[in-house]
């Protein structure tokens, strides 16, 4: 068995899309053909902005939950509040991140991105 990878190239999406057109496109443009048996890996960034699932820092409003969590494990408070909003349990945590869990699925800080977003949280994708 032989495992060969295939980058596409993607340009950077700021707002809600539809996935299964862009992706087809994508690959299109990028001159890859798809086969019965291949396995297309996305990731859960592009997928939540395919969503919409960003919020704006400036428009996070703060809880009193939020702020204790912010105090407790030394997280920026919008991302605190984020992580309370979009967690089912919070297990705990260290210094900079919170063990959550949200829809059954374990993750730090709630699966929440915020590397080159702009000021921008890139929430996990439903």
């Amino acid at each position: 068995m032989v495992l060969e990878v295939f980058p596409v190239q993607a340009t950077k999406k700021e707002g809600k899309f539809d996935l299964y057109n862009e992706i087809r496109k994508l690959v299109k443009e990028n001159g890859i053909s798809l086969n019965e048996g291949d396995i297309l890996v996305i990731s859960s960034k592009y997928i939540s902005i395919s969503q919409g699932r960003i919020l704006d820092h400036n428009s996070i409003k703060l809880s009193e939950k939020a702020n204790e969590l912010s105090r407790e494990f030394s997280i920026n408070q919008k991302l605190s509040e984020a992580i309370v909003r979009e967690s089912d349990v919070v297990f705990g945590g260290v210094s900079g991140f919170v063990i959550t869990s949200s829809n059954n699925i374990m993750a730090p800080n709630a699966g929440i991105d915020k590397s080159n977003s702009q000021g921008k949280l890139i929430l996990y994708p439903n």
